[in-house]
């Protein structure tokens, strides 16, 4: 028993030692440097130059973990090419299996050598991620799964390596046949299949690295990826340790038939694991909002809903490749739905190719025909296919036909056609159309569109003639008042507020429309201010946090950081109107001075940063490229708050007019999307008026990336940081060897001296 003790302290000695030596090799060699050095270049070019990070990018960053595949591509072949094949080329295969080791020591001793080499490398990015997280904040739980994600792609690139390296001799053939490998095993997974037809490019995009590698980017760990990126591993050092053998044993040797036996069992266990584990459902939510998990308001919705509802799920299964992590992801969804109703919304899911009648189904439903091309051995042919559902409820039925646009708001569409079709009575919200800049038929028709969904949108008047408000209306809407209402009129509107109705203000005290800047007498600004609510005679301006205005010139467009298009922050309050909600564009907007109020409660929705300030109405300047100066009043400034009285009377109010125009959103939308945070804010904004489910919040739901807005020192800081630390990090331990082996030579030469 004693001998057996000692034989593994033997075996487990030399394990060790096998996995410090081939870590030494790398990392004090001039290869681990060049490794390292190589491998953050890659990134940096690919982020910084082709991605223009510095320019457009977030505090998201997936960006930078798709580039990092991409590099990893590269890295990781170059590290493992001589994991094996340098051993068998130099002869010296054969005197590690002399030591107390197996093939499977060595396999696995090689193996977690190279994931803790390429984990190093992957934690050589760390510098750009703790620069970003300083500027902006970094979602942390999605930061750790994607650092996890690009491990474990790390770990399958690695196997590959192994593979490959145990089949060559010579390192140039086994790296670039694993830079071959690797790279089609991403491929797969992008649109450089779609010329396939589409069975074929629909199973090589389960097969592929990315789409899996993409899936835990987000944020989220799905059991169908964990088995994947098992059964992947596993496959391909079960061909690494085949491969070892084989070169081991002469042909016809009993061992080596028993290997093969052995390893086609293994093989056929991968492809099980992987199979079967894409049909088990179930997956792990990390991201800090929970994006890709069913919010709060979706569930009131459901839990409202009195009657069963009926979701049949068209997906054709012959859609092109970029349909497939679209297809999955849907159906997780609607699976949610069905679980967090109780039951009471069941999904059927259909595949009209198979089937004519069902095709007749699915155009009777409302479902709209996908048409693509399906190329054969001889020709090509124009297709359909279909992808959408159709809600039925009671006697009335909803239909999505689904495209990119309601697929990057998904949740928010469905729930929002549930409720649509669920709800006998909608709240019934009013649009003041006298007097103002604005109206649903002229520039507010992108917002007009989400409210007609969820609300009875009707105008109203507030004439001398008729300045009354019906008592059906909860909510009034004012959007940039500019000529006088008359006495009866405000009147009107205080007393409703009073006496339990709810207001939208949305005003400028300063006209911009005009050759110069003017005051608005007639912006209501004073409506509120019994209340404790004054929007003051100013403009606001924030030199740290503002969008990008970009003016033509003769030869290209000149960009400017423009502060008085300043993005507001929403701060968190009891009314939930900023939920999941980070942050508001205004352009042009005044600040607001607030003063408590006996029966009056009022919470603070947006305000800027500590880098803001006011021009007053006697020294307006509104150039694009003034001079921008910090002061030492520079301060925090309110510029929208919400308002409730005790007779359960609200009020909203946003010191800017223009933020929901169709051209400001459209400008918005060409900046990271954050249209969407502006039109959430706006529908949870009315949605809390009427006292109705805060529905708008799902819409921002999973937008929470915040432009980094980054002046030119902190540009530079960033690349300096995220490409010098990590190129020094590679550098330390190859200087470190030099300056050892020196010392020893020194050393060496110093005691030949003496004798």
């Amino acid at each position: 028993m004693a001998k057996l003790k000692l034989k593994d302290l033997r075996l487990k000695r030399s394990f060790v030692s096998l996995i410090l030596k081939e870590l030494k090799s790398i990392l004090f060699s001039s290869t681990g440097l060049i490794v390292g050095s190589l491998f953050i270049v890659v990134v940096a070019i690919l982020l910084f130059g082709i991605g223009r990070y510095n320019q457009f990018g977030t505090n998201d960053l997936t960006q930078m973990f798709g580039y990092i595949a991409f590099a990893l591509a590269i890295a990781v072949p170059a590290l493992t090419m001589g994991a094996i094949s340098k051993e068998k080329s130099n002869g010296t295969f054969e005197y590690l299996l002399s030591k107390p080791l197996t093939e499977l020591d060595l396999l696995l001793g090689k193996f977690i050598s190279y994931s803790l080499l390429t984990f190093i490398l992957i934690l050589l990015t760390l510098p750009i991620t703790v620069v970003v997280a300083s500027y902006s904040g970094i979602d942390f739980g999605q930061a750790v799964m994607q650092y996890a994600g690009a491990l474990v792609l790390g770990l399958c690139m690695v196997s590959v390596g192994l593979a490959i390296s145990a089949l060559f001799k010579a390192e140039i053939a086994s790296f670039l046949t694993s830079v071959v490998v690797i790279a089609v095993l991403i491929l797969i997974g992008s649109s450089f299949v779609a010329v396939l037809p589409a069975p074929i490019s629909s199973i090589l995009e389960k097969l592929s690295l990315l789409s899996h590698y993409q899936s835990v980017s987000r944020g989220v760990l799905d059991f169908r990826d964990i088995f994947y990126f098992i059964a992947f591993i596993f496959l391909f050092l079960s061909l690494a340790y085949y491969l070892l053998i084989k070169d081991k044993y002469p042909v016809g040797h009993k061992y080596l038939k028993k290997a093969k036996v052995a390893t086609a069992l293994f093989v056929i266990i991968a492809f099980l694991l992987g199979t079967l584990g894409q049909v088990i459902p179930g997956r792990i939510d990390f991201t800090s909002d929970q994006r890709y998990t069913l919010s709060a308001a979706t569930v009131e919705v459901l839990n409202r809903m009195p009657n069963s509802l009926t979701v049949d799920y068209y997906a054709s299964s012959n859609l092109p490749i970029e349909f497939q992590s679209e297809l999955r992801r849907v159906q997780d969804l609607l699976s949610d739905y069905s679980k967090a109703s109780g039951g009471k919304v069941s999904v059927n899911l259909i595949e009209p190719d198979k089937d004519t009648s069902l095709q007749s189904k699915a155009q009777t439903d409302g479902i709209s025909q996908i048409q693509f091309s399906v190329n054969s051995s001889d020709s090509a042919q124009v297709v359909v296919g279909y992808f959408g559902v159709a809600f039925k409820y009671e006697d009335k039925s909803e239909v999505l036909n689904f495209n990119n646009e309601i697929l990057n708001d998904l949740e928010y569409q469905i729930t929002k056609k549930i409720k649509k079709l669920s709800e006998t009575q909608k709240r019934k919200i009013a649009f003041i159309t006298n007097n103002v800049a604005h109206s649903t038929t002229n520039d507010l028709t992108v917002f007009n569109k989400e409210l007609v969904d969820l609300f009875d949108v009707t105008s109203i008047s507030l004439t001398e003639e008729s300045a009354e408000i019906p008592e059906d209306i909860s909510t009034v809407i004012i959007a940039g008042p500019v000529e006088e209402f008359t006495d009866n009129a405000v009147t009107e509107l205080k007393n409703f507020y009073v006496n339990g109705g709810s207001i939208f203000l949305m005003t400028d005290t300063i006209d911009t429309n005009t050759e110069t800047p003017a005051l608005n007498e007639n912006s209501l600004a004073a409506l509120f201010e019994e209340y404790g609510v004054k929007i003051n005679n100013d403009m606001v301006y924030d030199l740290e946090n503002n969008n990008i205005i970009a003016l033509q010139s003769l030869f290209s467009p000149i960009v400017f950081n423009f502060p008085m298009w300043f993005i507001a922050n929403s701060v968190e309050n009891s009314t939930n109107i900023n939920k999941d909600v980070n942050n508001v564009s205004l352009l042009f907007a005044s600040s607001i001075s607030t003063e408590n109020k006996d029966g009056h409660t009022i919470y603070t929705l947006l305000e800027t940063g500590n880098s803001a300030n006011i021009q007053t109405s006697d020294n307006l300047n509104l150039s694009f490229d003034q001079d921008w100066q910090p002061s030492n009043t520079d301060s925090k400034r309110t510029v929208a708050v919400a308002l409730e009285n005790s007779n359960g009377g609200r009020a909203v109010v946003v010191a800017d007019t223009d933020f929901l125009t169709d051209s400001i959103l459209e400008g918005l939308a060409q900046r990271q999307s954050q249209d969407k945070n502006s039109i959430s804010f706006a529908l949870n904004a009315v949605s809390w008026l009427a006292k109705d489910s805060l529905i708008g919040s799902i819409k921002s739901k999973g937008n929470t990336a915040t432009l980094l807005n980054l002046d030119n020192t902190k540009q530079v800081t960033l690349v300096a940081v995220g490409t010098m630390v990590p190129i020094t990090l590679s550098l330390a331990p190859y200087l470190f060897a030099v300056i050892q082996r020196r010392k020893l030579r020194n050393k060496k030469y110093q005691s030949e001296a003496k004798e």
